[in-house]
């Protein structure tokens, strides 16, 4: 899930993609830009970008165990493993990272199910390609 941040107050940024949804790096991220640049959480903007959905990524219990926090993001299969929402994942954790839910955006859409449009290391088997991602002040 690529998720980018941006102090639309200071223009400072950062884009981190979350191979680290589970480590928590979309509210990492909000509290280095305070720390760095005395961001205030409400003025952060945050973008998630298109990324694999819940309807195409299933993790086992260790996934689900490290974000049980945000138990509503994982749906259980009749396999016991699970479904992942990493988007409304890292929504969630924005939220708690003090951002409003108004500055928070999220692209919805899926790259294995839109595997014309973007590229998907899942749905291709490791086989990659690159997003792009930018921000500017008018």
């Amino acid at each position: 899930t690529k998720v980018m941040v941006w102090d639309f107050m200071s223009s400072s940024s950062f884009p981190k993609k979350s191979v680290g949804t589970v480590a928590g790096i979309a509210a990492s991220t909000a509290a280095k830009m305070q720390e760095a640049f005395g961001a205030k959480p409400e003025n952060i903007l945050a973008g998630i970008g298109p990324s694999i959905g819940q309807c195409c990524y299933e993790v086992d219990n260790k996934v689900y165990e490290a974000g049980k926090k945000y138990a509503g993001c994982f749906t259980l299969k009749e396999n016991g493993r699970y479904m992942a929402d990493l988007q409304a994942w890292n929504r969630l954790a924005l939220l708690d990272a003090g951002l409003l839910p108004q500055n928070i955006y999220n692209a919805g859409v899926c790259t294995q199910c839109s595997k014309e449009l973007f590229f998907s290391y899942r749905a291709e088997n490791g086989k990659t390609g690159r997003m792009g991602v930018t921000i500017w002040k008018k």
